[in-house]
């Protein structure tokens, strides 16, 4: 690494600066929307200990057993495409980050299959689209939070809205879709649950960390974008 490099890396302090509109800025933002593509067919399966909603049921019991330990684990498979855009906002600020989601809603409507269940226009009409237009106003709002201070609490509180942003928003087009169909609340509640249910809080706590690394990795972005 360089000597230039080096002095301009250790002295680099993000004040809320606007992203400068460079040759560099649209190469990084064009990596953010393949990052997004690589994140909607990316899985993840972890396990994390719960309480049960029959916890009493245990009392006396070894919840050690291997037939009683399984009600106390949680296994998931996690989709990361909510942190990856958080992460792309805390990167590239608002305007960018909206920039490459809006390249990969075109490029999934009228390009290429990117999104997680396929593409083309027709695509609106899939009960999962309305999550991908949720992306749009969390962006705008957490870049808009992010943009005048980064500290815990702006963070907590641009995940959070983001995040609740996405879901409302997915939910609320779902719904409109679903209008139509015979027993209209059972349906909302059982794609809702799908959808979201716990996966919200899910999103929020990995859109923190994400954000956070963002914040980390912001000045080598940045002087690949000066």
């Amino acid at each position: 690494m360089s000597k230039r490099i080096k002095n301009e890396l250790n002295n680099f302090v993000y004040r809320g600066q606007s992203t400068k509109i460079t040759f560099g800025t649209i190469v990084v933002s064009l990596f953010c929307v393949l990052l997004i593509i690589v994140s909607t067919f990316t899985q993840f399966e972890f396990t994390h200990p719960v309480i049960p909603g029959d916890f009493f049921n245990y009392f006396g019991q070894n919840i050690f057993s291997p037939e009683n330990s399984e009600h106390f684990l949680r296994h998931y498979r996690y989709i990361p495409q909510v942190p990856i855009i958080f992460f792309i906002v805390g990167i590239l600020g608002r305007r960018f980050a909206l920039f490459s989601i809006f390249t990969y809603i075109l490029i999934g409507l009228f390009v290429a299959p990117v999104f997680g269940l396929g593409g083309g226009i027709n695509y609106i009409l899939e009960y999962g689209f309305g999550f991908i237009l949720g992306y749009i106003p969390a962006i705008y709002y957490a870049g808009t939070i992010l943009d005048r201070k980064f500290t815990w609490k702006t963070a907590l509180h641009a995940a959070v809205v983001g995040v609740l942003a996405v879901h409302i928003i997915g939910v609320l087009y779902l719904s409109v879709l679903l209008a139509h169909k015979p027993d209209f609340f059972a349906n909302i509640v059982g794609w809702t649950i799908l959808y979201s249910g716990t996966k919200i809080f899910y999103d929020i706590f990995f859109s923190i960390i994400a954000l956070y690394l963002a914040k980390i990795l912001k000045r080598f972005f940045w002087l690949a974008m000066d």
